[in-house]
Order: structure tokens, then C-alpha cells, then sequence
């Protein structure tokens, strides 16, 4: 069998089957790709070795995944029931949320959305004052809000933070008694509600589970 390349020498070859010839094999290019799709793991060995690799991501997004309950969807429509009698129904509590600057939305929007619950006692403490900044000039910008005044839910503010978040959010308002439940915004994601009184929005908690008591 004559010298070359291993390229060369391959293509020259003739293997006699009734002999074995591991020169063959150790002169062939090795293309592992090629391999792999030969013998028909490839999908699996990109999928594992060549996505990015984040632990950390991972690891939050199982924590959360177990961790973070969602309330029910409710129908849209008016409710037959009282507030209070809705939220044993759906077993839910209202939480807090700052009015300061009329980002009583933002406030609530961002609790959710970090899973970080502001306590009683804490109404005139925004979780995130300076992220709240950012979110209403974001919205000033695109013609959604106004400065230091009360944000429309639904006049394309609730869309552009449901897609800024990657959430669903159903708001349920009460206005004298009257409680509504409205179509829920956004396409995809955890599903998050938000409580409407009379110029002012908070964040509806899901109720922990016996077994996370």
C-alpha cells in the first residue's frame, strides 16, 4: 500500500474483507460531526456540548418552576361574588404597592414579576425606585404614559410590560362593589394578577400551599 496523506492513502486502499485493516481506521480524517451523524447521535451530543451552558440559569429555573404558584385563570365577565368572597374562592391575598408618583402599576408589575412581595406596613416603599423610573420613561416614550400621572393598563401599557417581563397578567378590578374580571394580556408566560380599585393598582398573591406551610 503505498504512502501519502491519510487522505490519499485511504482512497487507495482496497480492504480485503476477510482480513481486518485498523490502519484504515487510523488513517481516515476523523470528523466527529460525521461520526455522529453516522451512527445517529448528533442531535443529542449539539443539544448537550454545544447550547451554552449556564448552571446558575438552570438552577433558577428550576427553583422557580417549583417554587412560584400561579392563580387560576378566571372567566372574563363580570363576578357573581364579592371581593372578599373571591379571594377565598380563588385563595389569594391583595398585597401592597407604593402610590408615589402614581406608579402604583409599575410597583405591582415589578413585585410579580420578581416574585418580591413588599410586607404591611412598607405602602410607600417602591421595591425598585430607580427601575420604576426607567419602566415609566420607557412607556412616556412610547406615548403610553405621562409623567407623575396614573398609568392605562390597558391603553398599550399593560402589552409593552407583559412582553418587557415575559408575563400574563389578568386584572380584576372592584369599583364599588362591582367585580370584573378582564381579558388577560400578553401571549406567553406565568400567569401573574393584578387587583384595580379606584386610581390604584396592587398585586394579588397566591396562598401558599399546605405542604409549603
Amino acid at each position: 500500500m503505498p504512502f501519502g496523506t491519510p487522505d490519499k492513502t485511504v482512497d487507495r486502499a482496497t480492504v480485503d474483507p476477510r482480513r481486518r485493516h485498523p490502519e484504515t481506521v487510523f488513517a481516515m480524517a476523523w470528523k466527529p460531526c460525521s461520526f455522529c451523524r453516522g451512527i445517529g447521535i448528533n442531535f443529542a451530543v449539539e443539544f448537550v456540548f454545544f447550547l451554552p451552558w449556564n448552571p446558575c440559569s438552570l438552577w433558577r429555573g428550576i427553583f422557580t418552576a417549583t417554587l412560584v404558584q400561579e392563580i387560576a385563570p378566571l372567566p372574563s365577565g363580570p363576578v357573581s361574588s364579592d371581593l372578599q368572597s373571591l379571594l377565598e374562592q380563588i385563595s389569594a391575598d391583595v398585597g401592597v404597592a407604593s402610590g408615589r408618583e402614581n406608579n402604583c402599576l409599575l410597583d405591582t408589575v415589578v413585585q410579580l414579576a420578581r416574585n418580591i412581595r413588599s410586607g404591611h406596613g412598607q405602602e410607600m416603599q417602591q421595591t425598585q425606585p430607580e427601575e420604576l423610573q426607567h419602566l415609566r420613561n420607557a412607556l412616556i416614550n412610547r406615548g403610553a404614559a405621562r409623567r407623575n400621572e396614573e398609568i392605562d393598563i390597558y391603553g398599550g401599557a399593560g402589552t409593552w410590560l407583559t412582553q418587557r417581563f415575559g408575563l400574563r397578567i389578568q386584572v380584576i378590578t372592584d369599583l364599588q362593589g362591582t367585580v370584573t374580571a378582564h381579558p388577560i394580556l400578553g401571549q406567553q408566560g406565568r400567569l401573574v394578577h393584578i387587583l384595580h380599585t379606584p386610581n390604584h393598582f396592587q398585586p394579588l398573591w397566591p396562598r401558599p400551599s399546605r405542604a409549603q406551610k
